[in-house]
């Protein structure tokens, strides 16, 4: 039977691609079950070595169009995107693996460009390759995508799951929203905004590794595709609890405002490759804040909510406007989102 002849519910579909709720929903519907994947949706997986001690390992697959685009390209955006994800999960990179899918027709300075900056943030990092693979195919477009395993070594015994939020517990963002969507969208559609709006990609090392060293906060989300609100409804579900935010607190420039409002576009949706979610207790916000503050990448850390219990025992996202009113979220599927790749 051909893709014409199907009906939309029985073909992936583009929405999936989005990390919001139909991508949750082709996981949970298809994916798991059939690969019998243990845990949750966290950004690593914590799992036994053979040696008994624990590891923290995580696997992407990148693909970004354009390959380059203002404050960076794919290679940093791979490399950002593990060292993030095993930060999220408390551990620091230290060993991975690379599938490289290239077309016939990439040139080999651009990929030479590309493998540079992967490197170079990994060296930053303390962390390797060991092994990987190339497969190279026919296609004219000038195609690059990586496939990356990273293995992490725990910072602590923390895990730092959303399951962990308690009632009471402040959310904060370490910098502005919707800057890497903005960024890539223009740069392929040649929407002028790539002239003032650059990528916020970037690994976090520092200030998140020194956080989690002393345990101040209770959980962390990298908030790449579904941003600020696909964290949200992921830590409202994990949790059973109200994850609420105060719609004038979340931080936006006013370029990317700007392009956002042009476009029709939610900032709070849009995909971030440098910025994270943070629940933290209130006895540590002030030392959080101070800590994060003193970093270049997250000096404009703010808090942007809090979590309170659900009286019905399910979770949800919550934003309350200027005037204090509250409403949830919708649970967004995904399309309308812009696709990156």
């Amino acid at each position: 039977m051909t893709a014409a002849a199907l009906e939309p519910a029985d073909l992936v579909g583009l929405a999936s691609g989005d990390g919001l709720g139909a991508a949750t929903e082709l996981l949970e519907s298809v994916i798991y079950p059939r690969l019998r994947v243990s845990g949750g949706q966290d950004d690593g997986a914590w799992t036994p070595t053979l040696a008994g001690a624990w590891q923290v390992v995580t696997t992407d697959l990148f693909a970004v169009d354009p390959i380059e685009f203002p404050g960076g390209n794919i290679g940093k955006l791979a490399a950002a995107g593990c060292i993030n994800d095993l930060l999220a999960s408390g551990a620091r990179a230290r060993t991975l693996t690379v599938g490289l899918y290239l077309s016939a027709y990439l040139q080999r300075e651009v990929l030479g460009r590309m493998l540079d900056a992967f490197r170079t943030e990994l060296d930053r990092a303390g962390a390797e390759v060991v092994c990987g693979d190339t497969k190279v195919h026919p296609g004219r477009d000038p195609l690059l995508l990586l496939a990356v395993t990273a293995v992490g070594e725990p910072i602590g015994d923390r895990r730092y799951t959303l399951a962990e939020a308690v009632p009471g517990d402040l959310l904060m963002v370490t910098g502005p929203l919707g800057a890497h969507t903005i960024a890539v969208l223009s740069a392929r559609e040649g929407l002028g905004f790539e002239r003032v709006v650059r990528s916020d990609v970037q690994p976090l090392l520092s200030p998140i590794s020194a956080l989690v060293e002393r345990s101040l906060a209770r959980c962390l989300r990298d908030l790449t595709r579904g941003g600020l609100v696909g964290a949200l409804w992921e830590g409202a579900r994990a949790s059973g609890l109200l994850w609420e935010i105060d719609a004038d607190a979340v931080p936006v420039d006013r370029d990317v405002r700007a392009a956002t409002e042009l476009l029709g576009l939610d900032p709070l949706t849009l995909a971030n490759e440098g910025t994270m979610l943070l629940g933290v207790p209130p006895a540590e916000a002030g030392e959080v804040l101070r800590l994060l503050h003193g970093h270049d990448a997250t000096a404009r850390t703010a808090v942007v909510g809090r979590i309170a219990p659900a009286a019905d025992g399910v979770g949800a996202a919550v934003v309350r406007d200027g005037e204090g009113s509250a409403k949830v979220l919708p649970y967004p599927a995904g399309i309308g989102i812009p696709r990156l790749c």
